[in-house]
């Protein structure tokens, strides 16, 4: 990969965010470190967040490493979004994919190591290491009641499309009649600029059977939406 730079890792916040030794904050792109549940006060832990903040630690602290930015502008926290690897080569985003520490996230601007990353997903799922130990190793039908208690969570949903809604600046997948009650996957706008790039045509998929990774949000349309 070029344009890489070479960086020194200070720490690892709870977030996952990177603190370089000069002070600078990165984000690993390409994917989604387990969140705390908002229920959760912060006192109380939670393992999956806490194993995959651990694991980026051993795996970065204090190590040189290269790391290849995926634009020139800072996300709205200042970091900067990129792809790292250790003095050996490796990528740090995949020896995290590999351990179940992290799933595979395609954002706008960071799918270049995406196909990769989510073959790499693969084997750490099947095996139900780390995180996909538990409910999240499971692919949860769209009108399965119990997505209402994962407010927070990452999940992989499935169901039959009923509609498409485009709203100011949200697209709606509806996955049931009633939005107010029945789930509902909501795209932001490069989100969908993202997925009409790579061909995919949102409003064909009514009636198609579609599975959608992403963070559950709880109900927000109101509905239960994926982002």
């Amino acid at each position: 990969m070029t344009g890489t730079e070479s960086a020194t890792i200070a720490d690892v916040a709870d977030d996952g965010t990177l603190r370089l030794d000069d002070g600078a904050t990165l984000r690993l792109a390409g994917i989604d470190l387990p969140r705390r549940p908002l229920a959760l006060t912060a006192a109380q832990p939670w393992p999956p967040a806490d194993a995959a903040r651990d694991g980026l630690r051993r795996l970065t602290t204090g190590a040189p490493i290269r790391i290849a930015p995926t634009n020139e502008s800072p996300d709205r926290y200042g970091r900067r979004h990129v792809f790292a690897f250790l003095a050996d080569g490796r990528s740090v985003q995949g020896e995290m994919v590999a351990a179940g520490l992290a799933p595979a996230r395609r954002l706008p601007g960071e799918s270049e190591c995406f196909q990769s990353l989510l073959a790499g997903e693969k084997p750490a799922r099947d095996g139900r290491l780390g995180l996909w130990g538990g409910q999240q190793a499971a692919i949860a039908e769209a009108d399965d009641p119990s997505l209402l208690q994962r407010t927070g969570l990452y999940a992989v949903v499935e169901g039959r499309l009923v509609s498409v809604g485009h709203g100011a600046p949200m697209t709606f997948l509806d996955f049931g009649r009633d939005y107010r009650r029945d789930f509902t996957v909501m795209l932001s706008p490069q989100v969908a600029k993202g997925l009409a790039a790579a061909g995919v045509a949102v409003d064909e998929l009514t009636g198609k059977r579609v599975r959608v990774p992403g963070r559950h949000r709880g109900q927000q349309r109101p509905g239960n939406p994926v982002e």
